[in-house]
């Protein structure tokens, strides 16, 4: 059985669990984000989305610092692994 809580919500989490890369907490899946440019997990503090671009993209705290200083992760040609076509939903004119 497994003791552990998310240093974020406080929920038990399960085995398996997930450790920010940044500061070391245990975090559940809800908590936790991948870094599209660098591809480590982060915990809901050490981690943003960016929703600046075309389509969001999760940052860790180090790769958004990178961005903002000019060394663009290639937003216009990054597909953030999802998404659609653009536009709006389906049926719908925009």
């Amino acid at each position: 059985m497994c003791d552990e809580r998310c240093g974020v919500c406080s929920s038990l989490v399960a085995d398996g669990s997930i450790e920010c890369a940044h500061c070391d907490k245990i975090v559940c899946e809800v908590h936790s984000l991948m870094c599209d440019v660098c591809q480590d997990v982060y915990c809901t503090f050490c981690s943003t989305i960016d929703y600046s671009g075309r389509f969001e993209v999760g940052l860790c705290i180090s790769c958004s610092e990178d961005a903002r200083r000019g060394s663009d992760y290639s937003r216009d040609g990054f597909d953030g692994g999802g998404g659609g076509g653009g536009g709006g939903p389906d049926g719908m004119e925009m």
